[in-house]
């Protein structure tokens, strides 16, 4: 049997913005939960790096 890997967008949406995270790949003998939970842990670097505030909108 041939492994199976699944990979799903994954957006976030707070008030009336939303935005791609990134996508989520789970393999075989992946765990949803410790998954979700590094790519969530790269999104808050990358957050953390970026120096500007806002939205690409003009938003603060």
């Amino acid at each position: 049997m041939t492994a199976m890997w699944v990979h799903m967008p994954v957006t976030l949406t707070v008030g009336d913005h939303t935005g791609r995270l990134g996508t989520l790949t789970i393999g075989p003998g992946d765990s949803v939960g410790p998954s979700l939970a590094r790519m969530l842990h790269d999104v808050a670097e990358a957050c953390e790096s970026h120096t500007g505030e806002g939205g690409d909108d003009g938003t603060a």
